[in-house]
């Protein structure tokens, strides 16, 4: 029995242990970010080298205890499988061999070895001699790497002194906001598409030159909330960030602190959403997220292409998540979204990038006014409107499972950009229609605020960690010398306690410069040598060039050796691309930055079909939508509706066209037709407003704008067979 446990713990450890650890000991973040303690890392990697084998020969004495004869076949089945996991691990570096091939290889491979191991003693004394290898690996896990700092980590209680201030300070930073997005045709914060930035900003100094200064979340948030730029290497966790927004402010002011992508707040300080649900739900989640990363790992890229990404964060891949919300719910925590019935499944960055980040948002903003606030800190890193882009600016969603029925459609950063502009184009549509929905968010922390009169005398900060572009060939969120305004130009609004009027300064400060800013507004010296300054000394000229760091993971989620680089322009060529990303947005939006006007023949918009002439009958071309069926009862109070129509075009030849999309007699919106990994799929996505739907029953035709008229590709929904 013992040696039956030993070859199947080398061969386990060669196949999953081994590369699990070595993955995860290059990306401690993975741990860091969900909050992970050292004792904790210690059981996961005990129960990762030992418990799977073991659960192995548990069933193998299982059912040697109920027919004595199958003990030896499953245990030659076990070792087949294990071989044939480490076989494909191999086969999957070589290039062309597709999604089957590989598999088929590795399942012969598999049964190969385990008929040796059967004939051939001297395999299985070398098995028996490769028995300590996965504690080999654990130890070096353990010890050797970045992981290390956590296991053994010691978080600081340092404190400063001297904090007499007693304004309460709201602070939030935005996730993946381009300063852009929210800018009018004159350069102004569009009061009417994101009414409440502008009106913060009314009693606010503005900072339109304000830029940050890394592009990765787990990089930019602790440069935000420390006031240093990041150090290499430097994990998101208070033992790398001993000094920082809340060891300054601890010591005096009670702390509401509502992390997403960091643990910088120490464990004395803030019980927080990092061990929300506590170990149960980490160990919960690590389990769940730990089979989707060992699958990419595992499997041939085509097959791995089809599991939840793990490119956009560190935790929340497949769902694990899910039975948290439905607990909040069952609580009473109910969201604007999850709390009308829609499904809230997967987490994709952090702490839930997916499913849940409304309802966290709604924890954060009940926490305001909640015990004495005079000397209180409130700060909320918001996922938002960082992809996946679901919300309407209204609020109800649009994606039923958090993922975009086109795979690819919206590509997590490191990955092969979208090539196709009209894709392109749409993710930015997208992009400033969940914009409109944090304007909301925005909205619901300033209400409270006035409710709990506590808007005037507190300390107000937005920002954000970085911003986005959306432009065909560029990676999303990767700053390069040609993206760096989209990237590295931020939101950064400054209301001090008592402050009544606008003040716009024009000064080139950075995400840095915020902690000094605020201890400056309190009154509170820092002691520690910091990067930044305050934003609100007056500062000379203009500096003559702008830097920003650019991730070391900006092609590759998992890498080796890379490393961070900064990213430097000119600050005339950074006014130069402000300039141009804005006439940009305006070229594709109009003058309204209406999202829905993207499309060729926006006049189209609002026309009746029975007053156009539309072609009907045979054609060459028919349309499919991914989910008609959607169609047939649409209820916007259930917080969905079916405002991005996906779907296909067939036809022998598939090519690039105009599409319109009418609902119920009247077209909503226009598009075209794109390509993407395949080039020979023609893909179609349409954005609808939701005022275009009624409740209930709804119809909806896809048609081709031609130079001759509008020909019907297909009808759905209400009428379909009609």
């Amino acid at each position: 029995m013992l040696v039956a446990f030993l070859h199947l713990g080398a061969l386990w450890g060669f196949a999953v242990a081994q590369p699990l650890f070595d993955l995860l000991g290059r990306n401690a973040e993975f741990f860091a970010t969900r909050g992970s303690e050292g004792l904790e890392i210690v059981g996961f990697g005990l129960a990762l080298a030992l418990a799977p084998p073991a659960a192995l020969l548990a069933m193998e004495l299982l059912a040697g205890a109920a027919h004595p004869g199958l003990r030896r076949p499953l245990h030659l089945v076990f070792l087949a499988g294990l071989a044939a996991i480490l076989a494909v691990q191999v086969l999957k570096r070589i290039d062309d061999l597709g999604a089957a091939v590989p598999l088929v290889i590795a399942a012969l491979a598999g049964a190969a070895a385990a008929v040796a191991y059967g004939r051939a003693r001297g395999l299985r004394t070398f098995l028996t001699a490769l028995a300590p290898a996965p504690l080999v690996f654990l130890a070096l896990f353990l010890v050797a790497s970045p992981v290390a700092r956590l296991v053994f980590a010691t978080e600081s209680s340092a404190r400063a002194g001297g904090v007499t201030a007693s304004a309460p300070v709201v602070f939030i930073v935005f996730d993946e906001l381009p300063l852009t997005s929210l800018l009018d045709a004159r350069g102004e914060i569009d009061a009417r598409r994101y009414p409440s930035f502008a009106s913060l900003a009314r009693k606010s100094s503005w900072f339109p030159n304000a830029t940050g200064v890394h592009d990765r979340t787990s990089k930019a948030v602790p440069a935000v909330l420390t006031g240093r730029r990041p150090r290499p290497g430097s994990l998101p966790i208070a033992a790398d960030h001993p000094r920082s927004l809340f060891t300054l402010l601890g010591g005096s002011y009670r702390m509401n602190v509502f992390e997403e992508a960091t643990s910088v707040c120490p464990d004395d300080l803030c019980r927080q959403g990092s061990r929300e649900g506590g170990l149960g739900r980490r160990t919960r989640s690590l389990a769940s997220d730990l089979a989707v990363v060992f699958g990419h790992v595992a499997l041939p890229d085509e097959l791995g292409a089809r599991l939840p990404s793990v490119s956009e964060g560190w935790e929340g891949f497949a769902g694990a998540d899910l039975a948290a919300e439905a607990e909040g719910d069952a609580r009473g925590e109910r969201s604007e979204t999850s709390g009308k019935g829609v499904s809230d499944l997967a987490r994709g960055l952090t702490r839930g990038l997916r499913g849940g980040r409304a309802g966290r948002f709604d924890r954060f903003v009940g926490s305001l006014g909640s015990g004495d606030d005079r000397r209180a800190l409130f700060f909320e890193h918001a996922f938002f409107p960082h992809a996946p882009f679901e919300h309407l600016p209204s609020g109800p969603r649009y994606l039923r499972d958090h993922q975009d029925a086109i795979e690819g459609l919206v590509p997590p950063s490191g990955t092969e950009p979208l090539r196709d502009r009209f894709a392109a184009s749409q993710a930015y549509a997208r992009h400033l229609l969940q914009v409109g929905y944090t304007d909301r968010l925005l909205g619901r922390v300033l209400d409270r605020l006035r409710e709990q009169q506590h808007f005037d005398r507190a300390l107000i900060v937005v920002t954000a960690d970085h911003g986005a572009v959306f432009r065909a060939g560029d990676d999303r969120r990767a700053v390069t010398e040609r993206t760096f305004a989209d990237i590295a130009s931020v939101p950064l609004l400054v209301k001090e306690p008592d402050q009544d009027e606008a003040r716009r300064i024009e000064a080139y400060v950075q995400t840095t410069d915020i902690v000094p800013t605020i201890a400056d507004v309190l009154g509170v010296r820092l002691p520690w040598r910091l990067d930044g300054r305050s934003a609100l000394e007056p500062r000379a000229g203009r500096p003559s060039s702008v830097s920003m760091i650019q991730g070391a993971e900006r092609r590759a989620r998992i890498s080796r050796g890379a490393r961070d680089r900064p990213v430097s322009v000119t600050t005339g060529a950074l006014e130069r691309q402000q300039r141009a990303s804005l006439a940009r947005k305006l070229a594709l939006f109009g003058p309204r930055a209406d999202p829905f006007s993207l499309g060729p023949r926006s006049e189209l918009r609002g026309r009746a079909l029975d007053d156009l002439a539309i072609v009907r009958g045979p054609a060459s071309a028919r349309a499919e939508l991914d989910a008609p069926d959607e169609l047939a009862a649409v209820d916007p109070a259930s917080g969905f509706v079916p405002a991005q129509l996906t779907g296909r075009v067939r036809s022998a030849a598939p090519r690039k066209r105009a599409l319109a999309y009418a609902v119920n007699g009247r077209i909503a919106a226009v598009g075209e037709t794109f390509f993407l990994a395949d080039e020979g799929v023609e893909l179609l996505s349409g954005l609808v407003p939701a005022s275009a739907y009624r409740r209930g029953a709804n119809e909806v035709e896809v048609l081709e704008i031609g130079g001759g008229g509008l020909r019907s590709l297909g009808r759905f929904g209400a009428r379909a067979g009609a």
